[in-house]
């Protein structure tokens, strides 16, 4: 089954000054959206809303130092497994989107 709401051309979400924004998206074929099909040229858009990273209620960037999250599991008094069950993470540590490659990275909006 391939995930559809998440592959439109662009990626629209609501910027810091209340207007609307889009984000293209890498184009990946319907044949291509399943993780364990290869896709070596897969270079995923990057984007996290400036406002995410400035949020109280947000995690600091990957890589700060002191923040090492742990996927699936209860971390601290944070819940990071996921209802559809356990997820991937990719070479860098960031958890994968269990439907598939969308043709972002990073934690949007």
């Amino acid at each position: 089954m391939v995930h559809t709401k998440c592959r439109d051309k662009f990626y629209h979400h609501r910027t810091d000054d209340g207007s609307f924004g889009q984000v293209a998206r890498f184009p990946v074929p319907d044949e291509q959206v399943p993780w364990s099909v290869s896709l070596p040229s897969y270079k995923p858009t990057e984007f996290t809303a400036p406002f995410v990273l400035k949020a109280v209620w947000a995690d600091p960037e990957l890589g700060v130092d002191g923040f090492n999250p742990v996927w699936n599991s209860l971390d601290g008094k944070v819940n990071r497994v996921s209802h559809d069950g356990e997820y991937l993470v990719d070479s860098s540590n960031r958890p994968v989107n269990k439907m598939g490659r969308t043709g972002l990275a990073g934690r949007g909006v």
